[in-house]
């Protein structure tokens, strides 16, 4: 991490605030606790009059600049929010910008949004914070310390389930915790609610039950499966996502390639490939592909009218199982 970059997490503990700042990253929720982090700096009856937010093109600079050099009305400091800009800085536009920033309002806090690179340039003249996806040992921590502030506590197990089902997004994690602090009133959250009341993407729950069929519990693996089909997954939708979790996890086992090259590669982020990386080293590549062809066999046979999708689903665990 560079000099003048600090994380989403070490910004929402400041309390003594720079001019400039470019906001980075993919996390939705970290990039909106940063903005009202900042708003409260300013009292909630005067913060209409003393925070602009702006979306557009490269001309919508000129009005960035005027609203950060216009002093706060009755309070100490003036909030401008750039959160979206189409298109690239160039030109006049780029002069007045860079000027700003070079000798800032210091009674104005300026946020840059930056989904891509438009801002790289003018980096050097401020501060970013980086709201890039938390690692899990970090969402982990935070969903700890959310179940604590809304008046609950959750296991570390539950915290970790919680983590992967909501694939690290701590917007859905929030929404989620919200929900089951409500429910368990003021009980501690465990594991098994988590499964309970939690919708994960099928994905995920298509690992757990590899995962339980690595460990021989079998009995686990067919829980599983009867509370998908009970939520709606067709037995057709469950072939599919197990064609799909064991081909990754071949291809994991057999390429030697790097994280990045595999996530680009499977079409998936660090994060769900490690969970890949994890489930795959359960098994040898030659039962990997041994599962993956027999799922890949009765997939075609329920296909072309040869037996059912529930009769190729039986079938398929069948030879897991074995």
């Amino acid at each position: 991490m560079s000099k003048n970059m600090i994380t989403a997490m070490q910004f929402l503990n400041l309390e003594n605030f720079g001019s400039v700042y470019i906001l980075t990253g993919d996390d939705v929720y970290l990039r909106e606790s940063v903005v009202k982090h900042a708003l409260g700096t300013i009292d909630e009856s005067i913060r209409d009059l003393n925070y602009n937010v702006f979306d557009g093109d490269k001309s919508v600079i000129d009005d960035v600049i005027a609203a950060a050099n216009t002093l706060p009305a009755f309070a100490e400091r003036r909030i401008v929010f750039l959160k979206r800009l189409s298109g690239v800085i160039d030109g006049e536009h780029a002069k007045s910008l860079e000027k700003y920033m070079k000798d800032p309002n210091e009674s104005s806090i300026l946020i840059l949004a930056d989904d891509g690179n438009a801002f790289l340039k003018f980096k050097k003249f401020a501060e970013e914070i980086d709201a890039s996806t938390l690692k899990e040992s970090e969402v982990v921590d935070f969903i700890k310390r959310r179940a604590k502030e809304l008046g609950s506590s959750i296991t570390h197990d539950a915290a970790k389930t919680l983590a992967t089902y909501a694939n690290l997004e701590l917007m859905r994690i929030e929404s989620e915790l919200k929900k089951l602090s409500m429910l368990c009133l003021g009980e501690t959250v465990d594991k098994e609610t988590v499964e309970e009341c939690v919708s994960a993407r099928v994905e995920y729950r298509i690992f757990d039950i590899a995962n339980a069929v690595a460990d021989k519990k079998y009995g686990e693996a067919m829980k599983i499966i009867e509370k998908l089909q009970k939520d709606g997954v067709r037995a057709s939708e469950i072939i599919s996502q197990l064609s799909g979790v064991f081909r990754k996890m071949l291809y994991v086992r057999l390429a030697p390639s790097s994280t990045d090259d595999l996530s680009k590669a499977l079409g998936v982020k660090p994060y769900a490939l490690n969970y890949t990386k994890k489930s795959a080293m359960n098994y040898s590549p030659v039962a990997l592909k041994r599962i993956y062809d027999e799922i890949n066999e009765k997939e075609f046979q329920f296909k072309s009218g040869v037996m059912s999708e529930e009769t190729a689903l039986g079938a398929i665990l069948v030879k897991i199982f074995s």
